[in-house]
């Protein structure tokens, strides 16, 4: 007898379910079906890392899923039970965590990482296994040839080359012969977006007269082209993990002058005098000069004497002094005071300082409203009659108008070596001040200036 088939289709999930029916027996047959989704892809890798560099935080595991669909992708790990590692769910990053970080000092043996990545439909799933004291920063390749075969680099390598000037050595083979270093790489793209800031300020190495300086044309002034790259490379090594607590201090390069990282968000910023300068002194309604920051998908890639970090802009060191500095600042007018306190009754900042043999100076520069503030201190008679003027002459006096019923009033303003403070110190290290810092970490060549809204 011929079978009598009936067929019942049922969608379930991504599988379509058949059953035949005949008189002896049911049959199911399991065939995929679409759901029009396509499965991301992943690739997990695990990062070398020396045991004296895995500390909490540090990454261990790259992934990299891709999606055809172009859904977004979220990372997480499967199993985990002991706590040992933790994964960035936006960039697939595994670090270790303070458990995992304690293990590997107590050489236990790491457990497998496996990571899942999901597009909402569906999910993928790979293993890597950590590869923590298997080698050292030793094993790395040297600065010059990491940045040979990184296609991002190559106006860094040309630039590092061209320092070398009569030289046989350049910038690139000296920094080779340092321990422990920490290089902020600019890309290509970042070292073309600083020639324009540099071009604001140093209008006279546009030699070409094109209205922007080309590289050729810094490289045609090797010192100075050191100069700019030796601010790139902190004496010693900050890993990724490690910046956080390195925000606002001092961070000594072979430059000689610090630099420090602040944070505006999730974003970590590395500051420069110049676009400082051409943010406090913009037009009215201009928008700021975005500073570099650090690009968090390429930090940590390890050099055989250190690790680089991509930044997203060239730093430029500063070019001015505290002096030279306070002048460009009293453009805006509401520093102008302080200036001329210092400048008429100690000629410099350096005059002013108690401390004569200090080589850099921490500066607590009071804004125009505090010193006007002070004059009435010394004047109370004459409170509410500065009709909003600046009140202090050139002469580091404080002048009040005659007032009905009191006669003119003249207070010579206390010393202002208490504003002053030998050695460089960024907001984070500044001993306890009066008032409060309005603007802080305003750098100089040879110290940082902090605008405060009271007298010290």
């Amino acid at each position: 007898m011929k079978n009598k088939v009936a067929l019942l289709t049922m969608a379930i999930s991504s599988v379509l379910v058949l059953t035949a029916c005949n008189d002896d027996d049911n049959t199911e047959i399991t065939i995929p079906a679409t759901n029009g989704n396509h499965a991301p892809t992943l690739t997990v890798s695990a990062k070398t890392v020396a045991k004296e560099a895995a500390v909490e935080g540090v990454v261990i595991v790259e992934s990299q899923g891709e999606d055809k669909d172009s859904d977004t992708l979220t990372y997480s790990l499967a199993g985990n039970d002991t706590g040992y590692y933790a994964i960035d769910s936006a960039t697939g990053a595994v670090s270790l965590t303070t458990k995992g970080a304690e293990a590997v000092a107590a050489d236990k043996v790491l457990p497998e990482i496996k990571v899942k990545v999901s597009d909402g439909k569906d999910e993928v799933e790979k293993s890597a296994t950590p590869k923590i004291g298997e080698g050292s920063t030793s094993d790395a390749p040297k600065l010059t040839a990491l940045l040979a075969n990184d296609d991002r680099f190559s106006t860094l390598a040309s630039a590092l080359q061209a320092t070398a000037g009569d030289s046989t050595n350049n910038l690139g083979t000296d920094i080779e012969q340092l321990n422990d270093i920490t290089l902020l790489a600019p890309t290509n793209e970042a070292i073309d977006k600083t020639l324009d800031i540099l071009t604001i300020q140093m209008p006279e190495l546009d030699t070409n007269n094109s209205g922007k300086i080309e590289l050729n044309e810094l490289t045609a002034k090797p010192e100075l082209l050191k100069s700019i790259l030796q601010y790139h490379v902190l004496t010693s090594k900050v890993e990724a993990a490690q910046v956080a607590s390195s925000l606002n201090k001092n961070l000594p390069t072979v430059n000689g002058l610090p630099l420090f990282v602040t944070q505006s968000g999730t974003d970590f910023i590395i500051p420069s005098q110049a676009i400082q300068l051409a943010n406090i002194n913009k037009a009215a309604g201009a928008a700021d000069t975005a500073q570099a920051k650090v690009d968090l998908t390429s930090t940590d890639i390890a050099i055989n004497n250190g690790v680089v970090h991509v930044i997203d802009q060239a730093l430029i060191p500063p070019m001015y002094d505290i002096d030279e500095t306070l002048t460009r600042l009293s453009e805006t007018k509401q520093f102008r005071s302080f200036l001329d306190i210092v400048s008429t009754a100690n000629g410099s900042v350096a005059g002013a300082s108690s401390d004569k043999d200090a080589t850099s100076y921490t500066v607590l520069a009071p804004n125009n409203a505090a010193l006007n503030q002070k004059c009435i201190d010394l004047n109370p008679a004459a409170k509410g009659q500065t009709g909003g003027k600046d009140i202090i002459d050139a002469n580091n006096e404080c002048f009040l108008e005659p007032v009905a019923g009191y006669g003119s009033e003249v207070n010579k303003f206390v010393p202002v070596s208490g504003n002053i403070k030998s050695d460089t110190m960024f907001s984070a290290e500044l001993p306890e001040i009066k008032g409060n810092i309005v603007l802080a970490n305003i750098i100089a060549s040879n110290g940082v200036i902090h605008i405060t809204d009271s007298l010290q």
